[in-house]
């Protein structure tokens, strides 16, 4: 067979990889910093964990107002159905010495020359009129609620810390989110490159074959090979294109863009890896999970507090101030003011206050059995995700040496089929080959970065992955 040279398109495989990665479908691009300040703004997700932290706060100040003083005006009308008069026969009658006072009123009216009915008449008092008005202030001040109040302090600042946590929860993982899709849809950038330069290799293969075909110098069923392949590699990058749309209308999505975005960094092994004690202590010790639990213990204790006050009395100061009231005899008796104290104390109640009690301490020692699960599960997951990341980072740099053999492969395949040396199965397997290799080292990538994000925003340092990633950037 003779031999051919060498065409100029076998180079086009490796002139593909220094093209830029507009050969990804295009779109507006946004770096993974500005990515994740513009979800800052826009994560309703956030917004609503900065609402309940709001209420929370709100809820402090109400329990903050359980130490004020209560005062309150009242005004009433009554409207009665006849006035209330008190006459002396009425009183007489009432009394236990009535009957032998009784004389002596007759002897009165006798001896004034009335009659003894209009006498009583015109000793007859009017003690209410028919309308009574009156206003009053009236005030209450706890001097001592059986520590429930000191309780309500107690849970309500543990509300509002269990709260703020919350927020600084809901931004890690919101972190972890952004990281999960903005590095997916970078991977999807790279695999549609990837599959690009394979389908344009097998394409620019299969055009090869078909002159050959045509030469005589190949058989039939080589340039079918080089066309299946072809084929092949075409449905793979359209899949390729429609994963990479997914993405961006994700990404998109999640940042609140009206149209879908693309992700302007690959992942890559830039950032070095932490090392695990401080990762487990930043993690298990000072992250938001136990902080979480610590709070909701204190609220757990200050139930049981309130409940425990329950049992004890309730001393307070009273007082009262009357405004406005009716001129009439009830009116004069009444005093215009008055102060005191109250003790409340107790005896008997269908509250609960005991099996509320018992609830209460069953929830502290849930909490603390929690607390060493979730610590133990901590450790577990800060393991596992370190491990992973560690393992695709030697996956990564371990493949290089396939990726030099399997360009190098695909070189020399071309160029034994060129001349006659070779078969159309040969270059289709480099070529696959090739194919895989790059993607196997995209994912160990992605995987690095996507666990590496991960164990940072576990461990708070945030800022680490991002300054990290801009020192990137720059170089």
């Amino acid at each position: 067979m003779v031999k051919r040279p060498a065409h100029p398109w076998l180079l086009l495989p490796f002139l593909l990889l220094h093209l830029p990665s507009a050969l990804a479908a295009p779109g507006p691009q946004v770096e993974f910093s500005a990515a994740w300040e513009r979800l800052l703004a826009a994560s309703d997700t956030l917004a609503a964990a900065e609402s309940s932290l709001e209420q929370a706060r709100g809820k402090r100040q109400a329990a903050r107002d359980l130490y004020l003083p209560e005062i309150e005006a009242s005004a009433n009308y009554l409207h009665l159905d006849d006035e209330v008069t008190l006459s002396p026969n009425d009183l007489l009658a009432s009394t236990a010495g009535g009957e032998r006072l009784a004389p002596m009123l007759d002897g009165l009216a006798r001896s004034s020359g009335l009659s003894a009915a209009y006498l009583d008449s015109l000793l007859t008092s009017t003690v209410a009129e028919q309308r009574q008005r009156s206003v009053a202030l009236h005030g209450n001040w706890p001097l001592y609620a059986g520590g429930r109040i000191d309780a309500m302090q107690d849970i309500a600042g543990a509300a509002e810390k269990e709260a703020s946590i919350g927020v600084e929860t809901a931004r890690r993982e919101q972190f972890v989110t952004l990281a999960n899709l903005y590095f997916a849809t970078a991977l999807a950038k790279q695999s549609l490159d990837i599959r690009r330069m394979s389908e344009q290799s097998l394409e620019s293969h299969f055009d090869h074959a078909l002159r050959l075909e045509q030469e005589g110098q190949i058989a039939r069923v080589e340039r079918l090979r080089a066309e299946a392949a072809r084929d092949k590699a075409m449905v793979e990058r359209r899949k390729a294109e429609r994963d990479l749309e997914i993405a961006a209308i994700a990404l998109g999505r999640l940042l609140k863009s009206d149209t879908p975005l693309h992700a302007a960094e690959r992942p890559a092994i830039n950032r070095p890896l932490p090392s695990l004690p401080d990762l487990l202590t930043a993690t298990v010790d000072g992250g938001p999970q136990l902080a979480t639990l610590a709070a909701r213990e204190e609220q757990a204790a200050g139930l049981a507090a309130v409940e425990k006050g329950r049992y004890l009395p309730t001393i307070a100061l009273v007082g009262s101030y009357n405004i406005y009231e009716e001129d009439d005899l009830t009116g004069q008796l009444m005093p215009d003011w008055l102060v005191g104290v109250g003790l409340k104390m107790p005896l008997l109640d269908r509250s609960g206050r005991g099996g509320n009690l018992a609830a209460a301490e069953s929830l502290l020692r849930r909490i603390g059995h929690l607390r060493e699960q979730t610590a133990s599960d901590l450790t577990v997951l800060v393991e596992k995700t370190y491990r992973l990341a560690a393992q695709a980072e030697e996956e990564y740099r371990g493949l290089e040496s396939s990726l030099r053999l399997a360009e190098e492969t695909v070189v020399l395949r071309h160029k034994a089929f060129a001349q006659g040396l070779g078969t159309s199965l040969d270059v289709v397997d480099a070529e696959l080959f090739l194919a895989g290799v790059r993607l196997q080292r995209s994912l160990a990538a992605h995987a690095y970065v996507t666990n590496l994000a991960r164990l940072l925003a576990g461990a708070g340092q945030i800022d680490v992955y991002l300054s990290s990633s801009e020192q990137h950037e720059a170089r």
